[in-house]
């Protein structure tokens, strides 16, 4: 089956979860799996793919016709539209949950990659490749205004250069160029992020970083700053009179070392 991804838009509600206790919801489910395909006939499976709902709708935005990345399957992970700023939620991020071995590019190189999709245009172009990277899955907008994305692997295949000792995935934090953010201007490693399997990475409405794993010994880890007492009580510092992120500020870092982190909520 070729890799697409869709949008799928309610026509109206069916459940409401009020005063902390949810009501039942009223409602046919579907015969089958969403991924069953209910013909065979191309023209429709181009258009509208997947099993859904009666009141719902669905519509192809990209596919492997307007972009390919890889000889094998793109496999596209998480997405997330650019949340903030003057355009905020035009343009589509996606992760490609590629193994090595099976990463191999259209023109020969090998590596995890992102991609994006202005949902304007339906314009789609690769967004950013290394050759050290793998198994790329989580993935989030920051409050400033970046990407921030995650390798979810145990064993990394292809070490980070700059962090060769690192026993497991790492976070990377990836600045768009401000007058284009179809285009990557620096990507960073965040080691202080930790080393592991990582699943999902997502902040709260405070600026505090989670992030989890996806081992049989899974957590929900919290990024914690290394900073004074009353400075930890707030989750920015007041960096030459902006607000900025303490992992951004020349002097500070993010607790805990590479290859560890501090579990938030274990299960």
């Amino acid at each position: 089956m070729r890799n697409i991804l869709t949008t799928v838009a309610a026509s109206a509600i069916c459940s409401y979860v009020g005063a902390g206790k949810a009501e039942a919801m009223d409602f046919d489910p579907i015969p089958a799996s969403a991924y069953a395909e209910s013909t065979t006939d191309k023209t429709v499976l181009d258009t509208v793919p997947w099993l859904i709902p009666d009141g719902y709708s669905q519509r192809v935005v990209s596919d492997e016709t307007d972009l390919n990345v890889y000889q094998l399957n793109d496999r596209p992970a998480f997405i997330v539209t650019n949340e903030t700023g003057p355009q905020a939620g035009r343009y589509l991020y996606r992760t490609h949950e590629t193994y090595p071995g099976k990463d191999t590019h259209l023109d020969g190189t090998t590596g995890g990659a992102l991609s994006v999709v202005d949902l304007e245009t339906g314009a789609t172009r690769l967004l950013a490749t290394r050759a050290d990277w793998e198994v790329l899955d989580g993935l989030t907008w920051t409050p400033w205004g970046s990407l921030l994305f995650a390798e979810e692997t145990d064993e990394p295949q292809y070490p980070d250069p700059d962090y060769p000792d690192a026993r497991r995935g790492l976070v990377y934090e990836l600045k768009l160029n401000k007058d284009d953010p179809t285009v990557a201007q620096s990507v960073t490693a965040l080691p202080s992020l930790g080393a592991v399997r990582h699943e999902a990475v997502e902040f709260d409405r405070k600026g505090n970083v989670y992030l989890s794993s996806s081992n049989r010994d899974s957590y929900i880890y919290q990024a914690v700053e290394k900073v004074s007492i009353e400075a930890a009580m707030y989750p920015f510092a007041w960096v030459r009179g902006r607000r900025k992120p303490f992992f951004s500020a020349p002097t500070a870092a993010w607790a805990p070392p590479l290859g560890a982190a501090r579990p938030f909520w274990a299960h």
